[in-house]
């Protein structure tokens, strides 16, 4: 050991080196000749000419260096890229968006791809204890997701029914809005033995048009009242995660509406 070098670590650090490391290396680290100069170290970015990090190049280098690196070829590199201008020109929220990159990307934090950086032991799904939570088991394969878009199916052919999607003028009770506004009609549906309520939430424009609904389960309802503020909050909610600016909420209990004018939601519900 160049016993010169030694001496300039403190005792503390060698004890740390031999801590870590075994005597050949721990001889080795200590071997490694220390600079004089006293120059102090930069950081540098090499994707840039100028040496400094900018956004604009690590997007580039996002998109061009990281797509070749991985087997990518220029045709599918151009059909991703135009996919992804169609999705930031699609009038959704942001958060869907952006979700909907990192599921084509692989960036969502699934067990697999967390195994893969060390941060959980194993990669198995939580649920089903037989396969392996990736992006494509989470997304598709997955019977609770098979379900779920199931249930999604059949709720979109009863709101695209004739029924649903005829202009409510009818319905007296039902007021036509100016052509900026929304109008989110609530109801909800209550079990008073397993205290559990559903709420169903319809959404339509000026001519009465259904633009949006949904249905959200709640456990550990109250009563009939506790249930009908749920649905008032999941209305108010959905309403701001679709972006719609001007809007009017009504209920039975809340807003005043008519069983008439708020059967699609009851059906829902």
């Amino acid at each position: 050991m160049n016993d010169s070098l030694l001496e300039q670590f403190r005792a503390e650090e060698v004890d740390v080196l031999e801590a870590l490391f075994d005597e050949d290396h721990v001889q080795r680290i200590c071997a490694i000749p220390l600079s004089t100069s006293g120059l102090h170290d930069e950081l540098f970015w090499r994707y840039d000419g100028t040496g400094y990090y900018i956004v604009k190049s690590d997007y580039r280098l996002l998109r061009e260096e990281i797509p070749n690196t991985s087997g990518m070829s220029a045709s599918s590199s151009l059909h991703l890229s135009k996919f992804f201008s169609e999705l930031w020109a699609i009038t959704l929220p942001a958060k869907v968006k952006i979700s909907v990159w990192r599921i084509v990307n692989n960036f969502m934090p699934t067990f697999d791809n967390l195994h893969g950086r060390r941060l959980v032991v194993v990669n198995c799904c939580p649920i089903y204890k037989s396969s392996v939570e990736t992006i494509e088991h989470t997304m598709r394969d997955s019977p609770s997701t098979i379900s779920f878009v199931a249930v999604f199916l059949r709720e979109n052919e009863m709101l695209s029914s004739q029924a649903c999607l005829r202009p409510l003028r009818s319905h007296e009770d039902w007021r036509a809005l100016s052509a900026d506004m929304v109008k989110c009609n609530f109801d909800a549906a209550y079990e008073s033995l397993s205290m559990k309520s559903i709420s169903g939430v319809i959404c339509r424009d000026s001519d009465g048009c259904v633009l949006a609904a949904c249905s959200t389960p709640h456990w550990f309802v109250a009563g009939p009242f506790h249930a009908e503020a749920l649905a008032c909050l999941v209305a108010v909610k959905f309403a701001g995660d679709l972006g719609f600016s001007r809007v009017i909420v009504e209920g039975e209990r809340f807003g005043f509406a008519h069983r008439e004018a708020n059967v699609v939601a009851h059906t829902l519900a």
